[in-house]
C-alpha cells in the first residue's frame, strides 16, 4: 500500500466493510506494544497448529531479528486484545526510511467476527504513517489472506509470471518418437 502519510485518506479509502469492521473492534479491542517476543512465537505456532500447520522458522532466528530491529529502533510487536484478555491478532512490524513491512502475524481465526486485525492493521498504518510513505503487508499466496489483505487497501503485485509456449521443435521431436 503506498501514499499512507495521510491515514485519515487511507482511512476513508478502505471498502465500506472494512471501515464497519474497524469501527466495532474499536468498541471491545484494545491494541498493545508490550507483548513479548516469547509471547508472540508461541501465539504463532499455537495458531498456526489450530489450522494443522507447523511454524517454519525458529524462536532462535526470530528473536535475533526481532532484538536488531528493537536495536535500531525500527520494529515492534503489536497486538489486539479483548476485555477478558483474549489476543485476536498479532503483528511484528519493521520498516526503514521509506516503507513500513507487516513482516509477521497470526490471527485466531475463531476471533475474526470481533474485526481485530482490521483495526490492528489500521493502527499500523497510523502509526507508519509519522515516518514512511508506505506500508507492505507482506505476500501470500493463501486466496484467504490475499482477499483479507485487499480489503485493507493492498495492492497485488505479481512476482513472476509463469506461461506455457508449446514448442514447434518439441513438436516435431515428439512426431519423430512417435510409432505410426
Amino acid at each position: 500500500m503506498s501514499s499512507i502519510s495521510d491515514w485519515q485518506k487511507v482511512h476513508a479509502n478502505f471498502p465500506k466493510e472494512t471501515r464497519s469492521r474497524i469501527r466495532k473492534a474499536e468498541k471491545n479491542i484494545q491494541i498493545k506494544q508490550d507483548l513479548s517476543p516469547e509471547a508472540f512465537y508461541q501465539y504463532h505456532e499455537h495458531i498456526l497448529k489450530k489450522i494443522g500447520k507447523k511454524i517454519n522458522y525458529s524462536y532462535k532466528l526470530f528473536k535475533r531479528i526481532h532484538d536488531a530491529a528493537l536495536r535500531n529502533n525500527c520494529g515492534k510487536i503489536s497486538y489486539a486484545i479483548d476485555e477478558k484478555g483474549t489476543i485476536h491478532c498479532t503483528s511484528f512490524l519493521v520498516w526503514d526510511a521509506g516503507c513500513t513491512y507487516a513482516l509477521l502475524g497470526a490471527f485466531d481465526r475463531d476471533c475474526n467476527p470481533s474485526g481485530a486485525s482490521s483495526l490492528l492493521y489500521f493502527e499500523e498504518i497510523k502509526f507508519a504513517s509519522q515516518f514512511a510513505d508506505n506500508y507492505n503487508l507482506g505476500c501470500t499466496m493463501n486466496k484467504t489472506l490475499g482477499y483479507a489483505k485487499g480489503r485493507l487497501g493492498a495492492t497485488l503485485l505479481s512476482y513472476h509470471h509463469i506461461s506455457k509456449q508449446k514448442s514447434i521443435l518439441l513438436k516435431f521431436a515428439q512426431l519423430l518418437t512417435q510409432d505410426f
